[in-house]
């Protein structure tokens, strides 16, 4: 269901150490509203990048999204708001899309802790650190 190639992954981790950097992360706005796509396979997906570059250069390259533009969105204001609402409503978070739109499709919950948890991770590996947290979780009944 996700596309787990190298390609991907390095964009996943690229974004995560990008948006910790900087302390935000962008997205594509049109009139005050966020972009949400649909996949084939039904998900709803918001498009998150790195950096404004990264962002126009894909909006650019798909004709029906020029009237979006990126957007900032600080960490506070990405974990704080609209964390629980993507979670609320389903929608996936598409890490750094490529210009094909080829990303990661990851749970909003689970791209919040790989945000909260970047700092400390000092070269480890998030999907590895994402399996110890819920092996915590199972042992101390919090499933």
């Amino acid at each position: 269901m996700k596309d787990t190639s190298a390609s991907n992954r390095k964009r996943y981790r690229d974004l995560i150490d990008s948006a910790r950097a900087t302390n935000g992360i962008w997205i594509a706005e049109s009139e005050n509203l966020a972009l949400i796509l649909q996949n084939d396979s039904g998900e709803e997906l918001i498009l998150v990048w790195p950096t404004a570059e990264s962002a126009r250069e894909v909006l650019s390259t798909r004709p029906n999204l020029s009237q979006f533009r990126p957007v900032q969105r600080t960490l506070d204001r990405w974990l704080g708001s609209s964390t629980p609402h993507l979670v609320e409503d389903g929608i996936l978070v598409a890490a750094n899309p490529d210009e094909h739109l080829n990303c990661l499709r990851v749970p909003a919950n689970s791209f919040a802790q790989d945000l909260s948890a970047a700092s400390v991770l000092q070269g480890k590996d998030i999907s590895r650190l994402r399996r110890k947290l819920v092996q915590r979780r199972c042992h101390s009944g919090e499933a």
